[in-house]
């Protein structure tokens, strides 16, 4: 990937990033993660937050 690509990749999400993370915090844990909520360990439990959001589902 050219420097040029990755330089318009991240202007891209800098621009969408409020809007992104507004839509994704109106998101409920619960909600999402629903699907596999029987495959995690009950609260308190361990976690690892890899960076990938806003550690919202981690929190």
């Amino acid at each position: 990937m050219s420097c040029d690509t990755v330089a318009r990749v991240l202007a891209g999400y800098q621009t969408a990033a409020p809007g992104l993370i507004a839509r994704f915090e109106a998101l409920f844990s619960s909600q999402i993660l629903a699907p596999v909520a029987d495959l995690l360990p009950p609260p308190p439990g361990p976690a690892l937050d890899i960076g990938a959001g806003t550690g919202r589902d981690a929190a």
